[in-house]
């Protein structure tokens, strides 16, 4: 009872999101929030327990200093960088020279945001102070033991879910991949809403980190010294991969969905130079997993880790190709985990050096504006260039993935067609959304195929996993639950398109009818380098003619 101010402080702050998010769901996130609040009250019962014992003045006004610094970083990060504490922070922090630092302090010490957080925090302050007088001057001295014995029993079931909570940051320590803190955070909601668990959260992510990342780098510099990377001719050609991101295949009329959310690959597909593959899947769910284990030559069903197989464009790179790469998810929600685990890699001053000629130095609203920055500042030289669009496609609210123009808003809710009785008009305005989401995705690729249309080139264009829009369920995004062949249908069938220009076509017959017969051959993305690596008619040592999908017997191993 004695530090009871500091108690509510710190529950009110740390609780917040948790209580947010119980107002906004319903009593469905009640089970997860009652765990959450008691995990607080564990953390602050702990705090308060120090403070009782050690009954040091300096000792109370260090632990108030801790927790109002860590709310004003917190809040400063919110409001400058749409960021929380988190392994990225960190990194960054870790990359900045003293010039940097400098620069930093000037451009914010007396920014709005920085004057925010710091009003905020005062207040906060203030309250603390007022508290602690009301609680020596009136409450300690007028509650009864009635009262105090109604607060202690009250304890016991917040503190008893509070332990059984607090198994989270044992299983924290526990994690091996980078990968893991995704599925940690997803197993424990609301387990980020204080500072402490964001740095042990933040300090283990870079733990995994500085062991995964060095093992690929490894990897791929002792493949670039000992594996004798060739080309099969030196004719001009472009290779364009194209990953897409959240594509449901059955939201495409080339899988049959209804509305014609899909009219450039239609007709690129009604010409002959786009083929359909039926049967691709990815082997995960989310972006991180799919584009470590796509963009490496291992494969799963082979027991092939990611980080131990290179990073195959920096083979490409090596064969004589110049690598122009445009991601538009490289500073998306930069402090969430699946970004740090994904850029961790991606951008590592090794990977960069070695793969890739050149890459776009900013991330867009929209991929049509990733688009006109390649047209901009993309530097075409010699006669072998492979390009690499990441784009942020259809990814969770899609309502933000395109322009809100006339030309994209082509679907409104009332020409959905499902009927199922749980879309709600608002639903229905979501399923909309993404239909124009994917109707813009349509448009950029739309625009690839004009760009090299009268060029020597190959395009491969698939999504790193698919998504849930209320399909078969009332469910969106990508819940993990049990996995249903239903779930199994829109989250890991994935649309995989390839596209010839006419002029490729004439000088590969055997390629573009090798193609032709692939079309309902079995395929998952870990494999995908290897279909690349003979598009672009590269010899290396890490090509296996099995996996490739275009190689008459692939797809057939029991353990594709």
């Amino acid at each position: 009872m004695g530090q009871l101010p500091f108690a509510t402080l710190y529950m009110v702050w740390t609780a917040r999101e948790a209580v947010q998010h119980l107002f906004a769901s319903g009593l469905s996130a009640l089970g997860p929030v009652f765990v959450a609040l008691g995990v607080c009250f564990l953390r602050a019962y702990i705090a308060c327990w120090l403070l009782q014992r050690v009954q040091k003045q300096w000792f109370k006004v260090a632990v108030y200093g801790c927790f109002f610094t860590g709310m004003f970083i917190t809040l400063f990060l919110n409001y400058t960088f749409k960021m929380q504490i988190s392994p990225t922070i960190f990194t960054l922090l870790a990359e900045t020279n003293r010039s940097e630092v400098t620069d930093f302090f000037h451009t914010f010490i007396l920014s709005s945001a920085t004057l925010t957080a710091l009003r905020n925090v005062v207040v906060m302050v203030v309250i603390a102070v007022v508290l602690e007088w009301l609680h020596s001057r009136y409450i300690m001295q007028h509650l009864g033991n009635k009262w105090r014995m109604a607060l202690g029993i009250l304890q016991i079931p917040l503190l008893t879910v509070g332990v059984y909570g607090a198994q989270l940051y044992a299983d924290l320590f526990t994690l091996q991949q980078t990968d893991e803190l995704m599925e940690w955070e997803d197993r424990y909601p609301y387990a980020l809403n204080d500072e402490a668990t964001r740095l042990l959260q933040s300090a283990w992510g870079i733990h995994l980190a500085a062991r995964e990342v060095p093992q690929v780098v490894h990897t791929t510099l002792q493949a670039l010294r000992q594996d004798k990377v060739s080309l099969t001719d030196t004719d001009t050609l472009n290779v364009v991969l194209v990953i897409g991101e959240s594509f449901i295949k059955w939201h495409s009329n080339l899988y049959g969905y209804p509305l014609n959310t899909t009219p450039n690959l239609t007709a690129e597909h009604r010409k002959g130079n786009l083929f359909v593959m039926n049967r691709a899947e990815t082997p995960f769910n989310t972006t991180s997993k799919v584009m470590r284990n796509m963009l490496c030559c291992n494969s799963l069903a082979h027991g092939e880790p990611w980080n131990k197989s290179p990073y195959f464009l920096s083979l490409v790179k090596k064969a004589g190709y110049r690598v122009l790469w445009w991601d538009n998810q490289r500073d998306m929600l930069p402090g969430e985990s699946f970004s740090f685990a994904l850029n961790s890699f991606l951008y590592h001053p090794d990977i960069v050096r070695t793969a890739y000629s050149q890459t776009n130095t900013a991330s867009f609203n929209y991929d049509g504006q990733l688009l006109d920055d390649f047209e901009q500042h993309a530097q075409f030289m010699g006669s072998k260039h492979f390009m690499v669009f990441h784009l942020i496609g259809q990814h969770m609210m899609p309502e933000s993935r395109f322009p809100h123009k006339a030309a994209f808003m082509r679907f409104r809710p009332h020409d959905i067609p499902a009927r199922h009785p749980w879309l709600t008009p608002a639903k229905r305005q979501i399923v909309a959304d993404y239909d124009n989401a994917t109707y813009y995705n349509d448009w950029v690729i739309g625009r690839l195929f004009q760009r090299f249309a009268h060029t020597n080139t190959a395009l491969v264009y698939l999504s790193d996993h698919g998504e849930e829009v209320y399909d078969y369920r009332d469910s969106f995004g990508r819940v993990n639950d049990e996995l249903t062949p239903q779930r199994f249908r829109y989250q890991y069938e994935i649309p995989l398109f390839i596209w010839y220009s006419p002029t490729y076509q004439k000088l590969h017959p055997q390629t573009v009818e090798a193609t032709r017969r692939a079309i309902h051959r079995h395929f998952t993305s870990d494999n995908l380098c290897h279909l690349l690596f003979h598009l672009a008619g590269i010899k290396t040592s890490y090509y296996r003619a099995e996996r490739d999908l275009l190689f008459e017997e692939a797809g057939t191993s029991k353990k594709q």
